[in-house]
């Protein structure tokens, strides 16, 4: 994906730019569809990306499973635990389901 946040300062316009994206996502998904989001902008994290689907996911009374964390793949883009941003690919795999 690209990236909406290359700098920090770029983080706020990229959290709405994936609220618009995930409310329209949800708005033409049908019930037990999957949804997955990405995010490669370091400075987005994971629990953003699932607090935004929180978010949108109660404004239009859905429910959403997280089915899968998915990373980048470690064989060619490894995560150096001393180098933070080197997990920079990150996403969520959703299931809208009926309760």
């Amino acid at each position: 994906p690209p990236s909406f946040a290359k700098t920090v300062k770029e983080k706020e316009g990229a959290l709405k730019g994936f609220k618009y994206l995930i409310s329209r996502g949800l708005n033409i998904l049908k019930d037990y569809g999957h949804l997955a989001i990405f995010s490669c902008s370091h400075s987005i994290s994971m629990e953003d990306l699932k607090r935004l689907s929180l978010e949108i996911a109660s404004k239009n009374r859905v429910y959403l499973e997280i089915v899968e964390h998915l990373y980048q793949d470690n064989r060619d883009h490894p995560y150096i635990l001393n180098i933070d941003n080197s997990l920079y690919l990150k996403g969520l795999l959703l299931k809208k389901i009926k309760i």
